[in-house]
């Protein structure tokens, strides 16, 4: 297993799991010979599967950067974080403001201070959760935990395109957490109730993007956008 980490006692690298893979198309090392070849299948089918999970990550880095700088959220709780690479919650929030704390959450329950606004961030995980209607229980939970005023940064796939379909029934087949991406209304039903930073729900490339130097932002099937709790 040369290049790959060594396998700690209780995991299982005989079979894919989704947080690897993940890791893989993000450039991380946290991986094995089995999650790349998952990885690398569903690129083959789907080319935009590195992009998309670039794109997540980098709507994270600007959504984080907005609230800790723009609203001055100090408290950040990061669900289904997955396994880190860079450019994480922590890193982007406390280079702006060093007191900021955050928490990780991905399997294990964690506790967080709630007396002040807190950013809620969940980007590429609900998918997991097959059923729309309990995906969405869940993020109300999350929501009627956070004290008002809180935010909630909410990214995922959405297919529409016959390729993205494919990836995901191979993600089915062969992860031993399997995924489902979602329409453009199902995205957009996560942020019911909630008052919607400008520029909405869409591509996460088109959430507030920086200065491109060379042609214009990728496109991607990571949709998503940033909320307020009123």
């Amino acid at each position: 297993m040369s290049g790959s980490p060594a396998v700690p006692d209780g995991v299982d690298a005989s079979a894919p799991r989704s947080a690897r893979v993940w890791n893989y198309r993000l450039g991380g090392k946290d991986d094995y010979p089995v999650d790349r070849v998952l990885g690398d299948r569903i690129l083959a089918t789907y080319p935009e599967f590195a992009t998309d999970a670039r794109a997540g990550r980098a709507f994270l880095v600007r959504a984080i950067t907005h609230l800790a700088g723009q609203e001055k959220v100090r408290g950040f709780l990061d669900a289904g974080t997955g396994l880190p690479t860079h450019h994480n919650t922590h890193e982007i929030a406390q280079a702006i403001a060093p007191e900021s704390r955050v928490v990780y959450v991905d399997n294990d329950p964690m506790v967080l201070d709630l007396d002040r606004p807190i950013g809620l961030s969940i980007i590429g995980t609900l998918g997991h959760i097959p059923d729309l209607e309990q995906a969405l229980g869940l993020m109300r939970t999350y929501l009627d935990a956070l004290p008002w005023g809180s935010f909630l940064v909410f990214g995922d796939l959405m297919s529409e395109e016959t390729s993205t379909a494919e990836a995901v029934d191979q993600w089915y087949e062969s992860a031993t957490l399997p995924y489902r991406s979602h329409s453009l209304a199902e995205i957009t039903s996560f942020f019911d109730g909630l008052d919607i930073l400008s520029p909405g729900v869409g591509p996460v490339t088109e959430w507030r993007p920086g200065d491109v130097e060379i042609g214009s932002s990728p496109d991607t099937d990571m949709y998503g956008g940033v909320a307020r709790e009123p």
